[in-house]
């Protein structure tokens, strides 16, 4: 028997240890009804349990954000309800209007009554907001800005100009003036006018030329139409620099003469700089069909020369030839030996000689699509988010002209294009670049640098002819082609309202609300105080009305949507849950019988600690 080291105590007390440590174990799992509390119960069970509950919570916060956001719509919702009711009781108001029992008195009370209705409309967008959020000012819209638009205001009348006025017209003072049926010949614009707004008759004019001589003049066309047969005269003659065409509803110019000579006059001539644009109306247009030309549809004539910037900007313009053979001048740009500044075209479409009356004569022609005529120079050539479809001939569809006649140089400087859609067409001259030069070594058609980004391009060009460079013979600087999409128009995205409904941040709804204000609704300027204000007044408020329709559509589709949502991550959720569940969570029979068993154990260990220490304390019998 030894007494310094009692083994079996040792061995009953270690034993004893590890059953208290098991029993602590179970107690705690019993106690909190998870089989896993630490790390140490299943490292990785843990880690992937921990990343659940994570996830568990993070679908239960989107769910609550998206009863939020069905909230925050409701409310925008409810705004354009009420915006459609003022709605109704404008176009009753307009239709009361409309009826002849009225008298201007009465008239004059419902416009009063029908200003206070679009007071309200502006006192809901103002007023409807969520938690200070203005929801129906434009904030959240996703608006398509059209490139360079500019608001166009409308002039104050400044009379009519009908057939007792035929001859010559001079316009001293700014002002709209409105064209009548029957008038005929020259409206000549004061020096010192500076914005004449002249609107069409309603029908097509015959003879009428528009000649300026104020610099810097802004000239509005509205719904113009004109058929002129004067080959000697442009149909708009601008004066100066600075001067501005602006665009309203559909124009068309014709030039199209008996005369079999093509005409050397610019149809619209741009003397010292000229810049046509529709304003902030992009469907604007303006058709141009002529019978041959040797000065340009849109730029200067036959040997004239200028400095100044021809600028395109939005818009639709359409130049038809009517099929003579030589078409010597630019579609765009110079005419013939002529001369101007840069051509700068932002936006919009231009189709040239996509519907002539002959196809097969355009190929003949000699000046550019866009850019100078037969011998004629043009500084650099800058597109950019345009759509242009162009059918040529001899020179290039967007470039110099064809080295032609007795001056025997045609040229073009540099030549950017980006972000657009091109579809080009030319027999000769190249799609982008030179023209034709005859073989003799003395006739030259000439680009400079020419570079296309972002860009696509259609083109199909003859034989010996390079899409993007030279046209037969021709001469052209360094060519770079940056492929990518083309981005036409402007998306400003104003801070949409975005409600996170997933875990990711990716996972999010955006939501547009465009502006019901009285501008967007077209409705801020409408007016019922005479029969034919209250019937265009109908218009105008129906097409109100189906602006807020359509946006009380789409925030009905976002709710709508928002609701798919929260039974999704609902059910997202219980299925984390239950799967979280069968990892972490305890089986209480189970560990019970464990815990019975740990119990037991632990006692049993107690009783045999005692015993093994008393067999150490039985040697004191020897001892005595």
């Amino acid at each position: 028997m030894v007494i310094k080291n009692n083994t079996s105590a040792q061995l009953v007390l270690g034993q004893l240890n590890k059953n208290n440590n098991k029993l602590s174990k179970e107690l705690k799992k019993i106690s909190t009804g998870t089989k896993i509390t630490s790390a140490e119960d299943g490292a990785s069970e843990y880690a992937v349990s921990e990343r659940m509950r994570v996830q568990i919570r993070g679908l239960d916060q989107d769910v609550q954000n998206t009863q939020t956001g069905k909230s925050m719509l409701r409310v925008a919702e409810g705004g354009i309800q009420n915006i459609i009711e003022e709605l109704r009781g404008l176009k009753e108001l307009a239709l009361n209007s409309a009826n002849d029992h009225n008298s201007d008195l009465d008239r004059a009370t419902l416009q009063k009554e029908f200003e206070q209705r679009c007071a309200d409309i502006d006192d809901i967008v103002s007023s409807t907001n969520y938690n200070g959020k203005q929801l129906l000012d434009g904030t959240y819209a996703r608006s398509h800005v059209i490139v360079n638009a500019t608001e166009v205001e409308d002039l104050s009348s400044a009379g009519t100009i009908g057939a007792s006025s035929s001859g010559t017209y001079t316009i001293t003072a700014n002002g709209c003036y409105q064209l009548q049926a029957g008038f005929t010949g020259n409206i000549r614009i004061a020096s010192g006018v500076s914005e004449v707004e002249l609107v069409g008759a309603g029908s097509t004019l015959s003879n009428v030329y528009i000649n300026s001589n104020s610099s810097g003049l802004k000239l509005i066309l509205k719904d113009y139409d004109v058929n002129n047969n004067s080959l000697d005269a442009s149909s708009i003659q601008f004066a100066g620099s600075g001067n501005q065409l602006i665009l309203k509803g559909e124009n068309t110019i014709r030039s199209t003469g008996a005369d079999p000579r093509p005409a050397d006059s610019a149809i619209i001539n741009m003397a010292d700089g000229l810049t046509i644009s529709s304003g902030d109306d992009e469907s604007a247009s303006l058709i141009i069909e002529h019978a041959g030309l040797n000065g340009a549809a849109i730029g200067i004539g036959r040997g004239q020369s200028t400095t100044g910037d021809l600028n395109i900007q939005n818009g639709n313009i359409i130049i038809n030839s009517r099929g003579r053979d030589h078409l010597i001048g630019a579609a765009i740009g110079a005419g013939a030996w002529g001369t101007i500044g840069n051509i700068n075209i932002s936006g919009g479409t231009i189709l040239i000689d996509q519907n002539p009356t002959s196809g097969r004569r355009v190929y003949w022609r000699n000046g550019a699509g866009i850019g100078s005529g037969a011998g004629g120079t043009v500084g650099n050539i800058n597109i950019s988010r345009a759509e242009i479809s162009i059918m040529n001939g001899e020179g290039a569809a967007i470039g110099s002209g064809h080295a032609w006649g007795t001056t025997y140089v045609s040229k073009t400087g540099d030549i950017s294009v980006d972000n657009s859609i091109l579809t080009l067409r030319s027999g000769l001259g190249a799609g982008i670049g030179s023209g034709y030069a005859e073989r003799d070594g003395s006739h030259q058609s000439i680009v400079g640098n020419i570079t296309v980004d972002s860009t696509i391009l259609t083109a199909t060009v003859g034989s010996r002819v390079e899409k993007i460079g030279r046209g037969r013979n021709g001469t052209v600087g360094n060519v770079t082609v940056n492929p990518g999409v083309p981005k036409l128009n402007d998306y400003t995205d104003w801070q949409p309202l975005v409600f996170q409904v997933g875990t990711k941040a990716n996972q999010a709804i955006n939501c547009y609300i465009e502006d019901l204000g009285l501008k967007s609704l077209g409705i801020d300027k409408t007016m019922i105080t005479t029969r034919d204000k209250a019937v265009q007044a109908l218009a105008e408020v129906d097409g109100a009305i189906d602006y807020a329709l359509d946006q009380i559509t789409y925030v009905g589709s976002y709710i709508s949507r928002l609701d798919y949502t929260a039974a999704n991550l609902t059910t997202a959720s219980e299925n984390v849950t239950a799967s979280e569940s069968t990892i972490r969570d305890a089986d209480m029979a189970k560990e019970m019988t464990e815990y019975t068993k740990s119990n037991i154990l632990t006692q049993s260990a107690q009783s045999m600690l005692a015993q093994a220490n008393q067999n150490s304390s039985s040697v004191l019998s020897l001892l005595q």
